[in-house]
């Protein structure tokens, strides 16, 4: 494992965490939990890999400081369950 693997995991989750969740709305709720378990990802890395490859790569993206406020998609009509909050880990 490499650096550079390191580098595309960055790279690919700050790309989910900044695409705004609502540009199509067809597929918002989709994008929105893509979101959290970018989220989620990157708060795994330094579990998922080696200690001197984290080293070498240098400290890890700040979710907080990437994620987009965009309000949450409107419920389909006839909807009674809330929208997906994005920041909550889905039920196992």
């Amino acid at each position: 494992m490499a650096r550079e693997d390191v580098a595309l995991f960055d790279k690919d989750l700050v790309t989910v965490l900044t695409a705004d969740p609502a540009i199509d709305p067809a597929t918002a709720p989709e994008n929105a939990l893509e979101q959290v378990k970018a989220r989620a990802l990157l708060s795994r890395r330094a579990e998922l890999f080696p200690k001197d490859v984290l080293t070498a790569a240098g400290p890890a993206p700040d979710p907080a400081s990437l994620t987009r406020a965009v309000p949450a998609p409107a419920p389909a009509e006839g909807a009674t369950a809330p929208p997906v909050d994005a920041d909550t880990e889905p039920a196992p």
